[in-house]
């Protein structure tokens, strides 16, 4: 587990956790983790993961099914060639932690940056199209989304 956050570049914070009977427990925390709670219906029992930045970035990509590939496949049926800069998937995968919305808000976020341009640009006619980082900052600032409170 590295010090530091990779997509915030935090480090680790230490603090108390204090139970009902006022006794306090010395721990660190660590600022790019998420407990994730799942609810298996294999198993029948809740399994709490532990998500990383990382891990939603792998998320947003690697699968067979990811989320850019997904979005990437859209723009193709319209013949927008779909490219984006990596620090876009940093992005997202920083939101998704700030707003504490997981794997499934990668989605919600992704739509946000790209709805306006999935209407837009097939009317346009054009060829390429490459999400920036202020781009994807911008859109996302004036979406609803950005609007959610911090847990």
């Amino acid at each position: 587990m590295s010090r530091r956050c990779s997509v915030t570049g935090t480090g680790s914070q230490f603090g108390n956790k204090v139970s009902h009977s006022n006794h306090k427990t010395r721990t660190r925390f660590l600022p790019n983790l998420q407990v994730v709670s799942l609810r298996s219906d294999v198993l029948g029992t809740n399994v709490t993961l532990r998500i990383t930045a990382a891990t939603l970035r792998s998320i947003l990509t690697e699968p067979k099914n990811a989320l850019i590939k997904q979005f990437t496949r859209l723009f193709d049926i319209e013949g927008i060639e779909l490219k984006f800069d990596s620090a876009v998937y940093d992005f997202m995968a920083q939101k998704a932690l700030e707003y504490k919305l997981g794997a499934r808000g990668l989605r919600s976020i992704c739509e946000s940056i790209l709805t306006d341009a999935m209407y837009e640009l097939p009317s346009q006619k054009v060829k390429n199209f490459e999400v920036t980082l202020e781009y994807a900052q911008r859109k996302f600032s004036t979406s609803k989304l950005s609007m959610l409170k911090v847990a």
